[in-house]
């Protein structure tokens, strides 16, 4: 509590300044500083009245030594400066709406742009980040004194924060419906809120961030500006993410993502999975302690974590750079995402490091380092929670939407089950993402860990992943491999599927009733992992629910293959694990610090790396009850003569069908987009594919590396000679010689006991594995899903062979040495 004595000045001061209600607001020594906003972190109070103004000053002065406050000093690195902290006392304003003025674009350091975000009510909608806020991009003329509106984005704003109904607090209420898709503002007071920020930015003689409101009667009220942090400066140095001579250069990289993506992905798809990496990633790194504030701040940089080029999916790797530098450590974050994208060379991107001083490395890098792990720490301590919570609300919520019908739903009534599932599903997806980056973090730290203590060879780290059980991902081929031992004691049907394709035996066990235990353990299958296929998040590709037929040529494979059981497979794993860690802990000998070090390096990488896998299963199952809404629009849209056909819906934006059904679109005819777009994208069909890494400089589209693309001839590479050593990135250990077989779609496929050779791999050709004795893939980490699966069914896994569908023959002998990384033809 406030001493006596400052109660009774507070309470005159309230008198002069005419009144409750007031707002009480933090005024840090460090605070609204051009590199720390501390924008969230003290607490602030609305409408606060004359009973309760002490109060709320003593709990403000208290909020400055919060948990979130002190762990965004860490991680500022001013552990080592007082904390001192003022409070501002303000009349309060009931605003109409409200909002939030960037008089530079933050993400791009764009001095000629605007950002203003707008809300219905009060401010604290938009800076606590709970209400939904209309976006506006604002140009500035050449003279400055006129700005053009060039972007509108208008949320569905559903709530609004307005004051309490006892005339003190605030309280979420519900907006009139025929508010919600109004703009809540136009243009004029857009205009008068830019000329008002651009004001404040001349008088201080750099961009800000300013909060305003309009109250009932119009009136413009600013209620604070402050330098907008980390914004970026012009670019310097080779590597600059602006190009003088042709605009902002871009940095694509498909080598991980095309797991998920692989070759021409439809508009559909990859219009869902933009919007999809813009919402998830930003709700992490609110999880992880980034402001709200700096969130906006890098809001475009968000919405371009991928990128499409000639239909194929690339991450743009501009856009994860510049997201990690809101994150401590980012020097070993950005080496550690590159090695779980199995990003072949780094690159720098953002402002350059001035030299530092010893004072300045021990007075503020040191600081920032303890800072740093203590963040990571509490975050690490609580994970699990957040990861075991998570599962107990998507198996509530997946339940729910796939029991809907909808059937027969009209076509509004879908985009309200999409943008249900979108909020209550993609929305809360900040635990797979915090896991993600825990994963990187640990597998990579104890990388490093193991190299600096000199202790085994390059695959020592994957051999300590092996054998840790419960992946989701592999249940389905366990499942298959237990369904085998009793498919072997049936002559009749081993016959069968020796001796007839995998169609026709589908159709001969839909028939015959000798076989309707099959039917019904193979449905149990499709219940429970009927989302898995190959491409499974590729919107456009039919799943086991539509056809199952993959599972009966995986069937045929395991019977042409060497027998495998799952007991067999655990032996192999946790033999291999034993074996790794025992290296460690005798080359370690007697150092304490050391093992127990190894010990909480270890049981992170597996935890996460497990968790990891595990979610992704979650998330082929969210993009499993997407499609099944997006199939239904399909077939709404054909059913009223708007589409040729339902899966013409692939060819079209997400974006675009909601609008459509809200009356928001521009354009109407479906049919017509429909058509332009199949045309482009059969171009991408029959053209090479892009190199798995480039630059572009300025508009992407327009760069020549691009707009060559539509020409680039196919690239011919000749096979390897006899002896040749071919070498990749050691994923699994294990050595092994066999005839390589050449895959590239693995549905009719039958290995026995060869090894695998393929581009890439995905969930969805997990079934394969078994009957492989080794598995070769051109792309992917040693973080990838190939490589882990891999190690869990201790098959010996090379990743990252570039052209080896090319430089190995189909039929050729070859020894697979996944330990060391290598291939040799023989």
């Amino acid at each position: 509590a406030v001493p006596p004595a400052l109660a009774d000045e507070l309470a005159a001061a309230l008198a002069r300044l005419g009144g409750a209600p007031v707002a009480v607001r933090s005024s840090g020594l460090d605070e609204d500083g051009a590199d720390s906003s501390f924008a969230g972190q003290h607490d602030t109070f609305l409408f606060v009245d004359a009973a309760g103004l002490a109060d709320a000053v003593a709990r403000c002065w208290r909020s400055a030594f919060s948990e979130r406050a002190l762990f965004y000093r860490a991680r500022k690195g001013l552990l080592d400066r007082p904390v001192a902290i003022a409070v501002v006392v303000q009349r309060m304003i009931d605003g109409a709406v409200s909002g939030v003025l960037f008089t530079a674009d933050a993400s791009s350091g764009d001095r000629t742009k605007m950002i203003l975000t707008s809300t219905w009510g009060l401010g604290e909608g938009v800076v606590s980040g709970r209400m939904a806020c209309d976006t506006l991009v604002l140009r500035r003329a050449p003279d400055g004194d006129r700005v053009d509106v060039v972007d509108r984005d208008v949320a569905d704003k559903e709530q609004a924060v307005r004051r309490g109904p006892d005339g003190d607090g605030t309280v979420e209420a519900d907006v009139a419906a025929a508010d919600r898709a109004r703009p809540s503002l136009d243009d004029g007071r857009a205009a008068a809120v830019a000329a008002a920020g651009a004001a404040i930015e001349r008088a201080y003689g750099f961009p800000v961030d300013v909060e305003w409101t309009f109250d009932d009667d119009g009136a413009l009220w600013l209620l604070q500006a402050r330098p907008i942090t980390s914004l970026p400066p012009a670019p310097t140095g080779a590597l600059a993410t602006v190009d003088p001579h042709g605009g902002r250069k871009r940095l694509w990289d498909n080598s991980n993502i095309i797991e998920s993506y692989n070759g021409v992905t439809t508009p559909m798809t990859y219009s869902f999975a933009r919007r999809a990496y813009g919402m998830v990633y930003r709700q992490a790194f609110a999880l992880l302690g980034v402001s709200r504030r700096d969130l906006d701040q890098y809001g475009s940089v968000f919405e371009q974590m991928i990128g499409l080029v000639n239909g194929r999916v690339y991450y743009n790797l501009e856009s994860w750079y510049r997201v990690l530098q809101l994150l401590p450590g980012y020097k070993f974050n950005a080496e550690f995402m590159e090695q779980m994208m199995g990003v072949k060379e780094g690159a720098a991107f953002g402002r350059p490091a001035a030299p530092r001083s010893a004072l300045q490395r021990w007075l503020v890098d040191l600081p920032e380092a303890v800072g740093s792990l203590g963040v990571l720490a509490v975050r690490f301590a609580r994970a699990q929670t957040l990861v075991t919570k998570f599962f107990d609300d998507f198996a509530d919520n997946y339940g729910d939407f796939w029991e809907r019908d909808l059937e027969h739903l009209a076509l509004d009534e879908l985009v309200d089950v999409y943008l249900d599932a979108e909020q209550r599903i993609m929305g809360r997806w900040q635990a797979p993402i915090v896991n993600d980056i825990l994963a990187m973090i640990f597998f990579g730290v104890l990388r490093k860990a193991l190299s600096s203590w000199g202790i085994g060879d390059a695959s020592l780290h994957n051999d300590l992943m092996c054998g840790e059980g419960g992946l989701e991902s592999t249940e389905p081929t366990r499942d298959l491999l237990a369904l085998m031992d009793d498919v072997r004691r049936d002559p009749a049907l081993c016959e069968q599927l020796r001796s007839r394709p995998p169609a026709e035996t589908r159709a001969a066990v839909a028939t015959d009733p000798r076989w309707g235990w099959l039917r019904t353990r193979l449905a149990q299958h499709v219940d429970r992992f009927g989302d898995r296929c190959i491409d499974e998040l590729k919107l456009e590709q039919t799943t086991l629910r539509d056809d199952d037929t993959f599972l009966y040529a995986a069937l045929k494979g395991y019977l042409a293959a060497p027998p495998v059981t799952v007991a067999d497979m655990d032996a192999r794993e946790h033999a291999i694990r034993a074996a790794a860690e025992q290296q460690v802990r005798a080359t370690l000998g007697r150092d304490p610090i050391k093992h127990r070090l190894f010990d909480f390096l270890l049981a992170g990488a597996r935890r996460h790396i497990k968790n990891r896998e595990n979610l992704r299963f979650a998330r082929t199952r969210a993009f499993g009850l997407v499609r099944r809404v997006v199939v239904a629009m399909g077939h709404r849209l054909h059913e009223t003569g708007r589409l040729d056909a339902p899966a013409d819906v692939f060819y079209l934006e997400i974006n675009e069908l909601i609008g459509f059904a809200r009356g928001t679109a521009t354009t109407t005819d479906l049919r017509g987009l429909v058509a332009v777009r199949q045309a482009e994208f059969a171009r991408h069909r029959v053209t090479a594919a892009p190199a798995e890494r480039f630059w572009t400089s300025g508009a992407a589209y327009l760069d020549p590396v691009v707009a060559s693309l539509t020409a680039r001839p196919p690239v011919t590479v000749d096979a390897a000679a006899a002896g040749a050593v071919l070498k990749g990135v050691a994923a699994a250990p294990g050595k092994v010689t066999a005839t390589a077989r050449l895959v590239v779609d693995p549905r009719g496929t039958e290995l026995c006991g060869d090894v695998l050779i393929a581009n890439r791999t995905d969930p969805g050709w997990v079934p394969l594995f078994p009957s492989a004795k080794a598995v070769v893939v051109e792309r992917g980490s040693v973080l990838s899903h190939s490589a882990i699966v891999a190690r869990e069914f201790g098959i010996p896994c090379v990743v990252g062979l570039r052209d080896a569908l090319s430089l190995i023959r189909d039929g050729q002998m070859i020894e697979v040495d996944g330990g060391a990384g290598t291939v040799t033809i023989l």
